[in-house]
């Protein structure tokens, strides 16, 4: 998939709705750039789990990657 978007006179990209939703952004939202050798700039999205918000009190009896799963659902269905 190719889309294309325009630099602002700020250096801001604006990442279209589409792929927003997709990649499950929202406000707020960490991305990890790289540049590679063949100047190619690689975005992507920086995941997060559950006990980096809570804590190791989180890893009892909680399955993690569903929570994660189950927080990403939300925010795709309320944007």
């Amino acid at each position: 998939m190719e889309i294309r978007a325009i630099l602002s006179s700020k250096g801001q990209l604006v990442i279209p709705k589409q792929l927003r939703q997709m990649l499950g952004l929202h406000v707020g939202s960490e991305l990890q750039i790289h540049l590679r050798r063949d100047n190619v700039m690689e975005v992507k999205p920086v995941k997060h789990n559950i006990t980096e918000f809570f804590g190791q009190g989180a890893r009892q009896g909680v399955d993690v990657q569903n929570i994660d799963d189950a927080i990403e659902q939300a925010i795709l269905e309320n944007n």
